[in-house]
């Protein structure tokens, strides 16, 4: 997914969210003529789209919906080893 000058608006979060129902984790970037920062985007995504953000690097945001009925992506198992 690409965030252009247009910036977020319903039809991003409406593509974000197809594409986290289809394969659970995304990648969003923004371009360098984006009228919006990843940084303060990224809040209003997480929430619109009810995802995890996992990663921010740059101008890019990964995020992460598990799905409710085939998830894809499988967590690793905690180990029993205390911190």
């Amino acid at each position: 997914m690409q965030v252009g000058s247009k910036g977020v608006g319903d039809a991003l979060f409406e593509q974000i969210s197809a594409q986290l129902l289809a394969h659970e984790l995304v990648k969003v970037r923004f371009n360098t003529s984006s009228s919006v920062e990843p940084a303060e985007a990224a809040d209003e995504i997480v929430t619109r789209t009810r995802s995890e953000l996992v990663q921010q690097s740059g101008r890019v945001l990964v995020l992460y919906r598990r799905h409710d009925e085939k998830p894809r992506v499988e967590l690793p198992k905690a180990s029993g080893m205390k911190p």
